[in-house]
């Protein structure tokens, strides 16, 4: 596995960051969240993946307007970027929708789509200004409470309402680079993290490359879906389903078929949409590098017949193969570990801090406090010690394969 590279100043990207605005400003291009919020989701019962939510605080009033999706996700972590020190922030969300894979046999029907509207896909098309505008938040309510500043103070600071630092910090609005600038400077950050930010928050333009699946795709997993797009490592403990990035299509549609949550007529779609994220780890440029930590249970539970089940081992054979992937398998002898309470994951980011996931059956929970991050990276580190080796991993995956 290949540890992150250490983010540093992006002083190109800074001198960038004006250009871009002044593009934006002249268009109408630029994404605006269709959502009055950030909720965001996840899988229920592993197989969904969802996005993240706004932030709550103690003695924060909840905007009706906010809905509440019948949904759950996954994440899961290992390490942090320079985490941001006394900062806490929770969210929470309601799940509700599968997640996608890939697959070159049997692909379903809606495999067409993906190729004529996404293989024309890059890196570029994994930009989602919602998304950008979430981490951007997170990072500047970070350095606000880190600072001791309050929401009025940042609000006089900048000339504006409290109601914008708000939307600010939620990510509910794009934020201004000279804006970002401003406020990182008045609460004391360094001129490199000053630097990574303004760059970070002048590259939320343009549109999001799961555009033609938006019909398809609940609020909470728009989010999420963006966030890893943007995401450099993805590290996943799946005890009972196999994560979406590594389902084949068939799987995927079968572990899909009969959730009440999600419309018949939407199953290929979503598949399809799962396809599209599977390219992060397979073809584009710059590839997610991807951890998953399997129980045994996962690997044995059918779905969708044998066929299914064998085309899958395989499917996984091949990511063992890939540089960039990482599989390890649990062996139920092993007993208690210490992630025996659930399945999470956690995005890491070049630019921003990680993010951890815990999944609940109708929400779920999105940790951005460093500290707490960190206690889930320390987990990994105890699976990583008990796991089956790669190619131990692999030996057994094959030895499920029946003939």
């Amino acid at each position: 596995m290949r540890t992150p590279d250490e983010p540093g100043p992006r002083r190109e990207q800074h001198l960038k960051w004006s250009f871009r605005r002044s593009q934006q400003s002249s268009t109408s291009t630029l994404v605006t969240p269709s959502r009055p919020d950030r909720h965001n989701h996840g899988p229920s019962a592993g197989v969904l993946f969802g996005a993240l939510p706004p932030v709550f605080e103690i003695g924060q009033p909840i905007d009706p307007a906010w809905p509440l999706w019948p949904f759950s996700h996954e994440f899961s972590p290992e390490s942090i970027h320079e985490p941001l020190r006394g900062v806490s922030s929770r969210r929470t969300m309601a799940a509700n929708t599968p997640c996608l894979s890939d697959t070159t046999r049997s692909a379903p029907a809606d495999a067409k789509l993906f190729d004529e509207t996404t293989r024309r896909s890059h890196v570029a098309s994994r930009e989602d200004p919602d998304a950008v505008a979430y981490l951007v938040g997170v990072e500047l309510a970070a350095y606000r409470k880190r600072a001791g500043r309050t929401i009025s103070e940042a609000a006089k600071e900048l000339g504006c309402s409290q109601a914008k630092i708000h939307n600010m910090e939620n990510g509910r609005n794009q934020q201004r680079p000279d804006e970002v600038e401003q406020l990182l400077t008045y609460y004391g950050a360094g001129r490199a993290d000053v630097d990574r930010l303004c760059a970070l928050a002048g590259s939320a333009v343009g549109a999001t490359w799961w555009a033609p699946w938006t019909d398809v795709v609940p609020d909470w997993l728009k989010t999420f879906v963006g966030l890893e797009g943007l995401a450099t490592h993805e590290h996943v403990y799946a005890p009972q389903v196999l994560p979406a990035l590594v389902q084949t299509a068939d799987y995927s549609f079968a572990a899909t078929e009969g959730d009440m949550r999600v419309r018949p007529d939407h199953y290929e779609r979503v598949a399809a949409l799962r396809q599209g994220r599977q390219r992060r780890i397979t073809e584009d440029d710059e590839r997610l590098v991807l951890e998953v930590f399997l129980e045994e249970a996962a690997l044995d539970r059918p779905f969708g017949g044998q066929d299914v089940m064998n085309d899958q081992y395989r499917h996984l054979l091949d990511l063992s193969m890939l540089e960039n992937v990482s599989l390890r398998l649990l062996p139920t002898s092993i007993g208690r570990h210490d992630a025996v309470a659930g399945r999470f994951v956690v995005l890491q980011f070049s630019e921003a801090s990680s993010i951890a996931y815990i999944e609940m059956l109708h929400g779920a929970v999105y940790v951005q406090d460093p500290d707490e991050v960190a206690g889930y990276t320390r987990v990994l580190d105890k699976l990583r010690a008990c796991a089956l080796d790669p190619n131990a991993t692999a030996a057994a995956i094959r030895a499920r394969i029946i003939a």
